[in-house]
């Protein structure tokens, strides 16, 4: 009988390899009791539901985050490998780290996923590059709304709640619905303030990871800080632990610029172009009083949409809305079609 050690099993994440320093994959099957009149035993049982699953994942930061960017692209599915034994249909359901000054950073994850594995099982080893994991004493941290306070450590983390639904006779989702999310940091600070707004005090921060070569990944969140507590201890300073919750899971719509198609100024029915960044859940936009039922997200810097035929001739605001927010920034001047 062989016997595996820590150092044996890969994972990979999006046929990416990812330096785990932990990992945990499990499965399990949704089974009934049948029961027959006038049996008080039950010798079989049938399903009540689907196969599903869940690998949790600690791995060290080598650059970008490989499941970061599923905290807002929620559709699209998560393939992931455990030393042979793979799923195609994953969807994150948290994230979360904690930082610590000339700390590695560390991220512990969660995905569900739907069906069996497969695969076999196949022990394998990836050495990680000492020189190349991030480490908190690289970080940038970006606030507002918290004051000066000099931040000692903190905590960052992130959760979704997902729903599969079945069709009658299929074993496997024929849909995921997404439902809330939120976003927490806790800030552990050396500075000591009794502000708080019984509104919370809006507040925002942004953590950014650097490497060699700059920029390697950040995390934002926005929100009310919703409670602070100050303590102390004989010997050691006085602290303050801030909380700060997002409950939108997307970063606010930026738009840079506005294009129309062939002409120097919109007519009413012809389309136009938003450019920008963090507008890939695009939910509704607006030119005027006149909502815009007909638009195409291309990317997450480009949106396209239709002008209402009758959009009245002027200058018009734009309002584009995601699930980070309102951009109104621009406007738009709507010729008249009747010239």
């Amino acid at each position: 009988m062989a016997y595996y050690s820590y150092n044996n099993p890969k994972v990979t994440i999006n046929g990416d390899t990812v330096f785990a320093n932990k990992a945990d994959i499990s499965m399990n099957t949704d089974l009934s009791p049948s029961f027959l009149a006038g049996d008080r035993s039950s010798f079989s049982n049938v399903a009540a539901g689907g196969s599903q699953g869940s690998m949790s994942v600690s791995y060290y930061l080598t650059g970008s985050d490989p499941l970061k960017k599923y905290i807002t692209d929620e559709k699209n599915t998560i393939t992931g490998d455990f030393a042979g034994l793979s799923f195609v249909s994953g969807y994150l359901t948290s994230l979360s780290f904690n930082a610590q000054p000339f700390s590695p950073v560390l991220v512990d994850a969660k995905i569900d996923f739907y069906g069996n594995l497969k695969g076999k099982f196949n022990p394998s080893t990836e050495q990680i590059p000492s020189n190349k994991i991030l480490i908190f004493s690289d970080a940038k941290i970006n606030e507002s709304g918290i004051g000066k306070e000099k931040i000692k450590n903190m905590s960052y983390s992130f959760s979704s709640m997902i729903q599969p639904m079945y069709a009658v006779g299929a074993i496997v989702p024929s849909e995921v619905r997404f439902q809330r999310k939120y976003s927490n940091l806790e800030l552990l600070t050396y500075g000591v303030s009794g502000e708080l707004d019984y509104q919370g005090q809006q507040t925002s921060v942004n953590v950014q990871l650097n490497n060699l070569t700059g920029l390697a990944e950040q995390y934002s969140v926005e929100g009310p800080l919703l409670s602070r507590r100050t303590t102390s201890q004989a010997g050691e300073k006085v602290n303050s632990t801030l909380s700060i919750t997002q409950n939108f899971i997307d970063e606010k719509p930026v738009l840079t610029s506005i294009t129309t198609t062939g002409n120097a100024m919109a007519l009413g029915g012809e389309g136009f172009e938003l450019h920008g960044s963090n507008l890939t859940n695009t939910t509704s936009m607006e030119v005027g009083d006149r909502a815009i039922s007909n638009f195409t997200v291309f990317s997450d810097s480009k949106v396209s949409g239709v002008l209402a035929l009758d959009t009245m001739p002027g200058s018009h605001k734009v309002r584009l809305t995601t699930y980070g927010g309102t951009d109104n920034s621009k406007t738009i001047t709507v010729g008249d079609s009747g010239l």
